[in-house]
């Protein structure tokens, strides 16, 4: 633009809104840097305009808006991992004894407790130290000493556990109490198999039995009479010890069927509720442990 041009577009703008435009003023970026770079500045361009006069102020500058950058100070605490577990949690998961009993418990039986921690402790199992207001469990346990006048002097034993130490002691108890299971089913299960092996060897005896005894039956049958006469005792023993035989072996096959084998299955039916349960628990214990670490 010219600066006729200029000129003409400031006196329009002073015509249109009754006020002299600011260097910000919005809708004349153009108009307002051509005027600058024609006549040096935009108060030169108004008084050549005859908009102001010679003795006019300088305009004023637009001010530049102050960022303010508020820095947020760090308030989120760290995340507490037992915020979702309730009081006394992990003694009822573990099954450790409070000591609340209204008997006396037995010399020697510990009392467990869980808290936070109000100072900085030793963990006895793992030997690292438990964070004051960390969460933890305690045990105390009496040792008795000799009796005098005054009763049994002990001394009392305090130990403090992280809550994983515990956990991991446990599941390591499991998985032993598991494999135990494993090889007891194991030896139930080679049992039944045996007995079953027997049950096939005694039936197969009493058919040698039955069939001797036939045998021996046949031959007296067919012997002449003074051979029966002769015979008649050496036959009627010989069938006898063979029916004795018969009746005990059949009663071993009987005992084993009907007590023997269903009392094993019995106990692999109640091993294996056992370790199913266990596997729950060992389940649930290492969900825990994975969620402390």
């Amino acid at each position: 633009m010219n600066s006729e041009e200029i000129v003409q577009d400031l006196l329009e703008f002073v015509a249109n809104t009754g006020k002299i435009p600011e260097l910000d003023e919005p809708g004349l970026e153009k108009l307002i840097q051509d005027a600058i770079r024609t006549f040096g500045s935009l108060e030169n361009a108004l008084r050549v305009a005859g908009l102001i006069s010679e003795n006019s102020q300088p305009l004023s500058q637009p001010r530049k808006k102050r960022r303010f950058f508020k820095i947020q100070k760090q308030t989120t605490k760290p995340r507490n991992k037992f915020r979702s577990y309730s009081k006394e949690y992990f003694l009822d998961l573990l099954e450790l004894r409070r000591g609340r009993s209204q008997y006396p418990a037995p010399e020697g039986t510990p009392k467990w407790w869980e808290k936070k921690a109000g100072k900085e402790y030793i963990c006895s199992s793992c030997n690292k130290s438990i964070e004051k207001t960390e969460r933890y469990i305690g045990r105390k346990t009496l040792t008795p000493g000799r009796k005098g006048i005054y009763g049994y002097r002990g001394t009392y034993h305090t130990h403090y556990f992280h809550i994983i130490c515990l956990l991991k002691e446990a599941k390591h108890s499991v998985e032993e109490r598991i494999e135990k299971l494993d090889l007891g089913i194991q030896s139930l299960e080679r049992e039944i198999v045996n007995l079953k092996n027997e049950i096939s060897t005694k039936a197969e005896e009493i058919e040698t039995h039955k069939s001797t005894r036939e045998q021996k039956k046949e031959d007296y049958r067919a012997s002449s009479r003074f051979g029966k006469i002769s015979k008649w005792f050496g036959c009627k023993y010989m069938i006898w010890s063979l029916n004795r035989e018969i009746r005990r072996l059949q009663g071993r096959i009987d005992q084993i069927e009907n007590q023997k084998i269903p009392n094993r299955r019995r106990n692999i039916g109640e091993k294996s509720t056992r370790k199913s349960d266990l596997q729950r628990y060992l389940g649930t214990i290492v969900a825990n442990i994975k969620k402390l670490e």
